[in-house]
């Protein structure tokens, strides 16, 4: 992205905005909507069609059978561990993503990196990183809930397994694009 905007902002000289772009494109917007886009596609997907083959092969009937309160057994777990692990991998998506600008600022500008970091600094305010980590732990929970719900919808036969992780990635993504343009208009247009 800054490759493609560098040349247009040096035209107008307005090189010292590399910051502000960077902060809204990258910590407010891209990294909690990428980082969910690959833990659904990845884990999502998993979490559906384990729980599906734990549906079809009879596992969660005999969790029940047993007392063993299937929420706090096999969802409790998935749901917390995605809500932390977005939080981690948003974290770390950013941390990257701000990094490569700078290579792409050092060599495309030759900016040198107190220049970047004050850019950065300046641009970046603490209701940016509240909002993208709160996307982050909001769609891991989300995208948890969907695939186990789905998952556990499966009742018949194998073939089932894929339908079942296909809806819950759906879902997934779609709240997903839905609620960050609702957080992002209700917190940056008001």
């Amino acid at each position: 992205m800054l490759i493609q905007s560098l040349p247009q902002l040096q035209g107008v000289g307005a090189g010292e905005f590399i910051g502000r772009i960077l902060v809204i494109s990258i910590v407010r917007e891209l990294g909690p909507i990428i980082t969910a886009m690959v833990v659904i596609t990845r884990s999502g997907t998993a979490m559906a069609a384990e729980m599906a083959t734990n549906r079809i092969t009879g596992q969660v009937e005999a969790l029940e059978g047993m007392g063993v309160d299937v929420f706090h057994y096999l969802i409790a777990p998935r749901v917390l561990g995605a809500m932390v692990s977005m939080f981690c991998m948003i974290v770390y998506f950013d941390v990257v993503a701000l990094v490569g600008g700078f290579l792409v600022a050092s060599l495309r500008l030759t900016m040198p990196i107190s220049v970047y970091m004050e850019q950065i600094a300046g641009s970046l305010q603490p209701l940016d990183l509240y909002i993208s980590l709160s996307k982050g732990i909001l769609f891991g929970l989300v995208v948890s809930l969907f695939s186990c719900y789905h998952g556990l919808r499966a009742r018949r036969a194998p073939f089932e397994i894929p339908m079942v992780a296909r809806s819950g990635v759906i879902q997934a993504m779609f709240f997903v694009f839905v609620s960050s343009a609702a957080i992002s208009a209700g917190f940056y247009w008001i």
